[in-house]
């Protein structure tokens, strides 16, 4: 199964949240960025993203994936998400977290945490008060139930019910490369949902299962 990103439905997630070259220069080390563009030369533990007019090494420092089989290709036009890494004497680069791939449709997650220094874990948690309709937010979280096509995350501050009826693929059955259950650790991007009557829902637009490193 493939992570699929509806861009028409996510048109405010990618002005919130792609940023552009000029944005991305001025990004200081250790700040997040979200950038997009093809890559021109790919390696085991790296690649080179092009803009065109601008190229940048993205690193990931655990491919797990590659060692299942997969790889990024050169050609391939991929969405990169993680932090920028300029060290002193070192060139500027992003330290990636996730990188999308579109011709596949798929996500791959990797650990951002520089190797090469001292690492650090860092959490996603968010409080869902008093969230506005048609905002675009980010829930990293441990799933404590499943229910057909929902599950509930829990926050570390909170539960959230996350809604998936409205994605491509069922991420909670047994078929493809997204098989979620209880006790696996995701990421989702979605829109919450303002009902009077029950709790608020995440309806998601994708999801990326965290691997434990």
């Amino acid at each position: 199964m493939q992570y699929k990103l509806n861009i028409k439905s996510s048109l405010l997630l990618i002005s919130m949240l792609l940023i552009s070259f000029s944005t991305f220069s001025k990004a200081k080390n250790g700040e997040w960025v979200i950038v997009r563009g093809k890559v021109s030369h790919a390696a085991p533990d790296y690649f080179i993203l092009d803009k065109g007019y601008k190229k940048v090494l993205v690193e990931m420092d655990d491919w797990d994936w590659f060692k299942e089989g997969y790889k990024i290709l050169k050609g391939d036009r991929v969405i990169v998400q993680g932090k920028i890494d300029h060290d002193f004497l070192e060139r500027r680069k992003i330290e990636a977290n996730s990188v999308y791939v579109q011709g596949l449709n798929t996500y791959y997650y990797a650990s951002s945490d520089d190797e090469e220094t001292e690492p650090y874990h860092h959490h996603y948690f968010f409080e869902t008060y008093e969230i506005p309709d048609e905002i675009k937010y980010d829930f990293t979280g441990t799933i404590s139930r499943i229910d057909d096509r929902e599950f509930v995350l829990n926050t570390g501050l909170r539960e959230v019910t996350v809604d998936t009826e409205d994605m491509k693929y069922n991420p909670m059955d047994d078929k493809g490369l997204t098989q979620l259950k209880v006790g696996d650790a995701v990421r989702v991007y979605g829109d919450i949902e303002n009902n009077f009557f029950t709790d608020d829902v995440l309806n998601a637009n994708w999801i990326i299962t965290l691997k434990k490193q």
